[in-house]
């Protein structure tokens, strides 16, 4: 599950120092993130309503996002006030200005799993000691052509507890473990504003065509892919749920309120490919 260990960060990265957000001129990422009370789907439902969509990514990309429990959903940056005003938000807020962080930095910590968890990576049974996930991320703009983007990599890692055991001694506890399948490179172009957050594999997030009357209703927006009609089977969690959900006992997922991270790509209106003669 480990990167090269040339993507090693620090060991001792913090997590949000909750610096402001930037000032005019000023380009990288801002990061968000916070706990809504999403019973029914309601985050989707409201999303979708202030212009949010699904489809920017290719199939291949969502697919392999929700594999791992996650969803991201981009909405217009004019829309953001009002699509965060309108979500039942629980708790504080926190926020972090990167601006372009290049080597990988922990950014949003995940509820701890005292006991451990049995965890769902890519289709196959992982067990996990007692500790915690977290999200961590590098980003850059990369300049083009056509105009700059900003490049961002997504990466889960899990830290066990640091215990005092012969696991413990030999370093083999306490250190940050990425789950390199869950890897996900993303290109943000300014404009939008992103949001990440936690589904079941088993649940499909579907949007109607525009021509078609919205229904408001959850049952109408989030309907159960069609493997998951029949009689219940267990269900290990995956990553996203472990890490953007509040955990009940078990190690398993809580249900009725899930974490939102929100990525804001400020960019400048252009960027050369070289430098500039003088």
């Amino acid at each position: 599950m480990a990167v090269g260990a040339g993507n090693e960060p620090d060991e001792d990265a913090a997590f949000f120092v909750g610096e402001p957000a930037p000032s005019a001129g000023v380009t990288g990422l801002e990061v968000r993130w916070w706990v809504v009370d999403d019973e029914g789907k309601a985050l989707f439902n409201i999303a979708r309503e202030h212009g949010a969509s699904l489809d920017f990514l290719p199939e291949s990309r969502r697919q392999h996002l929700a594999t791992h429990g996650f969803r991201l959903l981009r909405a217009p940056m004019s829309d953001f006030e009002g699509l965060a005003g309108a979500l039942a938000i629980s708790g504080q807020i926190s926020s972090d200005w990167l601006g372009q962080a290049p080597r990988w930095t922990g950014v949003m910590p995940g509820p701890r799993l005292p006991d451990g968890s049995t965890v769902d990576i890519a289709g196959r049974e992982v067990y996990l000691p007692a500790g915690r996930f977290e999200l961590a991320l590098r980003t850059w703009i990369v300049p083009t052509n056509t105009g700059p983007f900003l490049q961002l990599e997504l990466l889960p890692r899990y830290e066990p507890s640091r215990e005092r055991t012969l696991a413990s001694l030999a370093g083999e506890v306490g250190r940050r473990q990425p789950i390199e399948e869950a890897l996900v490179r993303l290109r943000l172009e300014s404009g939008y504003v992103y949001l990440l957050t936690s589904e079941s594999p088993r649940v499909a997030w579907q949007i109607p065509p525009d021509d078609e009357e919205r229904d408001t209703s959850s049952s109408a927006l989030a309907e159960p892919a069609a493997e998951a009609i029949g009689p219940l089977t267990p269900e290990l969690p995956t990553v996203g749920e472990l890490l953007l959900r509040p955990s009940t006992t078990a190690g398993m997922p809580g249900v009725g309120r899930r974490a939102v991270a929100v990525f804001l790509p400020y960019l400048p209106r252009e960027a050369s490919l070289l430098p500039a003669v003088r």
